[in-house]
């Protein structure tokens, strides 16, 4: 933290002895860099390696393997997506069940903490802890469900499908983290769309919080194919003691699965974080020549990543560098704009045009323009921030 972090300059000199901190987690939080007195850093964590490895290289974690978020229009909590084969799955899980309890909590308390110190409702991350949640499904029937935290398998192609509107071929990918198993998942993707012979694409990353930064190159390629080839992705800038180390990184030579698309509407949200944001900052860069914009919320606003380090048994990923597009602009800490604005719409499942995301997507594809009661302003959704640490890596429980 006083050597690659990016902030090292500002990183605080601090008594480091067991009396003042009895984890290292504990100590990082206190590292991190902060701007007066309110956190610019929210992102760096420790993690153990095998949790590390485990997820950015197999694509596995332990939890239920389901996301929830809460709707700030009905003020209810609801199911967000559920992984298929996992916990979650198996109990019955599925998007826009709304949640009322986690065990003994009602949602209100999770929510609202009148005690900072409340134990985590959902448990230890570990093989075996039970969890049970009380939902209410979309038909108003109330039914109690139990999980038990297993290994589950991230799909990060949560959906996939092609829609025709007025003889134009849409493509629909709902996308949810950069992870190496990504790519397998990306190439049937696109190897489907350009098989489907489509002409347009709606990119949903609305839940997603990032990863690694060659997959992010691997799907903006796919996307943007010979109009992007060769031409600057992304270019990494370090501290003053590494400025030597700044690089640029190229869109790869066209995928065989690439579409080469002219047109794209990203779904975004408050989550839509990190390696989401960089696609949509380089497609959106003047030497692609494409036409992308972001519909919905503001994103999280991290133009910056992680290198990351092991010790002893933990993995340490600090913020180490910052990243431009090929015009030189990556100055979003405070969220990419987008052009429309639209909330997240949990009563209807990925892929249905009335869902209002969507909706407005292909509104905005087919007219050049928001439809005439979505240009109002969004406030961030506050609640929708509870994953912290490596579990917003992860982006479920």
């Amino acid at each position: 933290m006083h050597d690659t972090y990016l902030w090292a300059d500002s990183t605080p000199v601090l008594d480091y002895s067991d009396a003042n901190y009895s984890s290292v987690e504990q100590l990082l939080r206190d590292l991190r860099y902060k701007k007066d007195g309110k956190p610019v850093d929210k992102w760096s964590y420790i993690s153990t390696i095998k949790e590390y490895k485990d997820f950015f290289e197999e694509g596995v974690y332990i939890g239920y393997g389901f996301r929830m978020h809460h709707d700030s229009d009905l003020n209810k909590t609801k199911i967000a997506f559920v992984y298929p084969s996992s916990p979650a799955d198996k109990a019955g899980l599925k998007r826009s069940d709304e949640i009322l309890k986690i065990g003994d909590m009602n949602i209100s308390e999770f929510l609202h903490p009148k005690d900072k110190n409340v134990s985590n409702p959902f448990g230890e991350q570990k093989v075996g802890v039970v969890t049970t949640l009380r939902l209410k499904s979309t038909d108003g029937s109330i039914r109690d469900v139990s999980m038990t935290k297993e290994k589950v398998d991230t799909v990060t192609v949560l959906h996939k499908s092609v829609l025709v509107k007025n003889g134009v071929k849409i493509g629909y990918l709902v996308f949810q983290s950069f992870i190496a198993p990504s790519r397998e998942e990306l190439d049937l993707a696109f190897e489907y769309f350009k098989k489907e012979g489509i002409e347009e694409l709606v990119l949903d990353l609305r839940y997603n919080g990032g990863g690694r930064v060659d997959i992010a190159n691997h799907l903006a390629s796919l996307i943007g194919g010979f109009r992007v080839e060769s031409k600057i992705f992304t270019s990494f800038t370090y501290n003053r003691k590494y400025q030597h180390n700044a690089n640029s990184l190229a869109f790869e030579q066209t995928p065989v699965y690439s579409v080469s698309l002219e047109k794209v509407v990203v779904l975004g949200t408050e989550d839509t974080c990190s390696a989401s944001e960089l696609v949509v900052n380089s497609l959106q860069a003047s030497v692609t020549g494409m036409d992308v914009v972001l519909i919905g919320g503001k994103t999280c606003g991290k133009p910056v990543g992680m290198i990351g380090s092991d010790f002893c048994d933990k993995h340490i990923a600090p913020i180490e560098f910052k990243i431009v597009n090929a015009d030189g602009y990556g100055d979003y800490f405070g969220g990419m704009v987008p052009t429309c604005n639209v909330s997240d719409d949990l009563s209807r499942d990925f892929g249905d045009d009335r869902e209002a995301m969507l909706k407005e997507a292909l509104f905005y594809l087919e007219n050049g323009r928001c439809s005439s009661n979505r240009a109002r302003s969004l406030d961030i959704n506050k609640y929708n921030c509870l994953l912290k640490g490596f579990q917003r890596e992860i982006g479920a429980y």
